[in-house]
């Protein structure tokens, strides 16, 4: 055993560039699935800690449609549905929202980006929900029709535009001019950054014509409600109110828990195969490496 030990160390000393290559590619392999894994654990953090930021009692309804939800104009939500879906038992708060794509225009430089109309007096709900915060001049408030709060990177250069929006500058939506009274705080993905809010009103100055047409209602369960027979009592109630058929209805209910779910079952088998193909990488590496020093 020792003179098998003194021939392996021999060995390890005479061909130093190969002994190195061999540890260095199982280092590789190892350090690969690791990463993966931080990687997948990280998320799961990130998503936990998001759910307990918003709350696993929010839900949405929005209406069903061919493109993203809340984007097509021939599909809405009406004040009727925001009424009646109030009085269901369980639903504690409830809050309409516009959705829309705007043209966005500060000193000569034009963007698209999402914009929502809200109602001022929900600000603290939709913050809530949307897990952002002013960080920079005020909130909407009832009247401002041509006022607009901006998503994070407006505040930034390069980012939506070349020179950073700033408070009290004057931006331009669909070729009307809005004052920017305020900036929310950063989300981490460039879409949410780059929204734009205005009220109600504002919105419906910009698009008269969607009046009362809402891109999505959003909602919280009253205390003991579990969100999940909540999302199903509204769905059932709500298909009924609208006479249409199970299987056929026009709007979808979702509880933030669900889509918590999904996300993660969906991430955990990315993340299994991302492990199963660097697994496949180590052990071909290793047959590579037992091949190369079987045939030196």
């Amino acid at each position: 055993m020792i003179e098998e030990i003194k021939y392996s160390l021999q060995n390890i000393k005479h061909r130093k560039l190969r002994s190195f290559l061999t540890m260095l590619s199982i280092m590789i392999g190892i350090t690969a699935i690791y990463a993966i894994m931080s990687f997948g654990m990280g998320i799961n953090n990130y998503v936990n800690e998001l759910a307990q930021e918003m709350g696993t009692d929010k839900l949405w309804i929005s209406p069903k449609s061919a493109g993203v939800p809340g984007m097509d104009d021939n599909f809405y939500l009406t004040e009727e549905d925001m009424d009646f879906v109030s009085k269901i038992n369980g639903v504690d708060k409830i809050s309409a929202w516009y959705i829309g794509v705007a043209e966005v225009e500060h000193r000569d430089e034009r963007k698209y980006n999402f914009l929502a109309g809200l109602n001022p007096e929900d600000s603290e709900f939709v913050e809530e929900l949307a897990t952002i915060e002013v960080i920079s001049g005020r909130r909407l408030k009832k009247g401002d029709l041509k006022k607009a709060v901006l998503g994070y990177n407006y505040m930034e250069e390069d980012k939506i535009f070349r020179r950073r929006v700033r408070l009290g500058d004057k931006i331009e939506i669909n070729e009307e001019k809005f004052e920017v009274v305020g900036f929310y705080s950063e989300v981490g993905n460039p879409q949410d950054d780059g929204n734009i809010y205005l009220t109600m009103e504002g919105y419906e100055s910009l698009y008269p014509d969607q009046e009362g047409k809402y891109g999505a209602l959003m909602l919280s369960s009253a205390g003991g409600v579990d969100p999940r027979d909540l999302a199903e009592k509204i769905e059932d109630k709500l298909r009924k109110f609208k006479d249409q058929e199970e299987g056929k209805e026009d709007f979808f209910v979702q509880s933030f828990e669900d889509v918590i779910e999904t996300f993660g079952a969906i991430f955990s088998v990315i993340v299994g195969v991302l492990i199963l193909v660097a697994l496949v990488s180590v052990v071909v590496a290793s047959v590579n490496i037992m091949n190369t020093m079987y045939t030196a």
